[in-house]
């Protein structure tokens, strides 16, 4: 004869943590002797002994269980062997997303060790594995530590990697742990769950990867689809803190805009060339297929043909340089008719026009800007029509001291600025770039006989940026005079 007994267990310490459990109990009657044919009355209790102080980091929960029966008008009550387990107690913490890329030739890379991602297959299937991920060509080897660089800019067909931070998640400090990411794409509809895993025991910090592609969109395939100017949104939510939900967002492949200054409209018709300043002449530039040569020199507004045939639409204004090796480039911009580059209004003002926010960056006005492996970074360029600037704009004189220099010599130069508009100029901004060998000498700048703060200085020494050498009233000039070392 057989007596099924269930009892179930909930136990609450003072911490917070719930434990709910069940215990099961079949008690088979012995065929033979004083208890066979009777019949058991069975209670199931559990001592439960909570050792714990406010704010400390983790609590012992020590377990006994009991078995109460009668036979017949006999009580009897049978203790099980103690259990104890301890639990960590963690404050609540918010968690963090952070979009990184494979950047093996970055020196400033982070190398993380990355374990293999899983996905749901289908909507609510089982999880499944990744295979390995692949930037352009070439597998990423997930047995060695992965290079890895934040970034808020992807290429379509490069691998996505992700970091989550959240410590209140790091239940078990001597076990890797996971999570879920749901990472959506409006434009093209797909939706992935993917499966991250934590970096190590009692680190808080977990990370995950999933390959991006350009073709039609299935969901929750395990691979993410993509189109130009798509935003990527990745968002978790901690299973334990509900309130806990994070998201963060990225762009793939950001067309750059020409605009007029004064009402922010895209302009057709600008020319735009990406120079490589390591040569003075203009970069080398791949299409989407990472072979194909791409144009150096586009026209905004128009669409690109490369060599391998593939067409780029670009939208009003719109220009584009899909991928470039890591470096130094600049932007030489020919305006249509009517305009003049580079713009002379401040980016307060820009950003004030509709269409905004523009993105401003160094480069918008003819800088030297730096880019890493991957897609280009994205820079709005404005540029202002005659009624805005009038005359011929800004007019700029730049004079040595002395027509001959050596070694250890010092070198001043004076420039002049004039304002030919018929509009008072704010904010004005000079960048200056130094022959090579020459170093600016610091205290030496002055503007109108005043001396002003020293300029900033690139990395290497040569370019110069003098920031807000304030307001020039339309027909005035300004003087700036500083000394540099050779």
């Amino acid at each position: 004869m057989a007596h099924l007994l269930h009892s179930s267990l909930r136990m609450m310490n003072w911490a917070g943590f719930r434990i709910v459990g069940s215990l099961l109990f079949l008690l088979h009657a012995h065929r033979q002797g004083l208890l066979r044919g009777l019949t058991y009355a069975c209670a199931i209790s559990f001592g439960t002994i909570l050792t714990t102080v406010v704010g400390q980091a983790q609590v012992d929960i020590i377990n006994t269980g009991y078995v109460d029966y009668s036979v017949g008008d006999e009580d009897y009550q049978n203790s099980s062997n103690e259990v104890q387990m301890t639990v960590p107690t963690v404050s609540r913490t918010p968690s963090i997303i952070t979009f990184h890329k494979y950047a093996p030739t970055v020196s400033g890379a982070v190398n993380f060790d990355i374990e293999r991602t899983y996905y749901q297959d289908g909507a609510s299937g089982p999880l499944q594995p990744l295979s390995d991920p692949i930037n352009f060509g070439t597998t990423i080897d997930l047995s060695n530590l992965v290079p890895l660089l934040e970034t808020d800019l992807y290429h379509v067909g490069e691998p996505l990697f992700l970091t989550v931070r959240d410590l209140d998640q790091n239940l078990l400090p001597g076990f890797k742990e996971t999570i879920l990411v749901t990472l959506s794409v409006q434009s093209t509809g797909d939706v992935e769950v993917v499966r991250f895993i934590e970096t190590g025991p009692n680190t808080g910090v977990f990370i995950g990867y999933i390959q991006s592609v350009s073709a039609s969109t299935t969901t929750n395939n395990g691979v993410l689809s993509l189109e130009t100017e798509s935003q990527i949104e990745a968002t978790y939510t901690d299973v334990v803190d509900g309130t806990d939900v994070s998201s963060a967002a990225v762009l793939v492949d950001p067309f750059g805009i020409v605009f007029d200054s004064a009402t922010g409209v895209p302009i057709d018709g600008a020319t735009v060339t990406i120079i490589d300043d390591s040569t003075g002449l203009p970069a080398d530039v791949y299409g989407d297929d990472k072979e194909s040569p791409y144009p150096s020199t586009v026209v905004t507004g128009q669409s690109v043909v490369d060599d391998g045939g593939n067409v780029y639409p670009m939208p009003d204004g719109g220009y584009r340089f899909p991928l470039m090796e890591a470096g130094t480039y600049r932007l030489e911009i020919t305006p249509p008719s009517g305009y003049s580059f580079p713009t002379v209004v401040s980016d307060p003002v820009l950003q004030a026009l509709p269409g905004a926010p523009f993105v401003l960056v160094v480069g918008s006005r003819g800088e030297d800007f730096s880019i890493l492996p991957g897609p280009a970074i994205q820079i709005d360029v404005p540029l202002d029509p005659d009624a805005v600037v009038g005359g011929d704009g800004l007019y700029l004189l730049k004079r040595a001291a002395e027509q001959k220099v050596g070694y250890g010599d010092f070198l001043r130069y004076d420039l002049t600025l004039e304002n030919t508009t018929a509009l008072t100029i704010d904010d004005i901004v000079l960048v200056d770039k130094l022959p090579r060998g020459f170093r600016y000498r610091s205290g030496s700048a002055y503007l109108d006989d005043v001396r002003i703060e020293n300029p900033d200085i690139s990395e290497d020494g040569r370019t110069l940026t003098f920031d807000d050498l304030g307001d020039l009233p339309a027909g005035e000039e300004a003087e700036l005079r500083y000394v540099v070392e050779i």
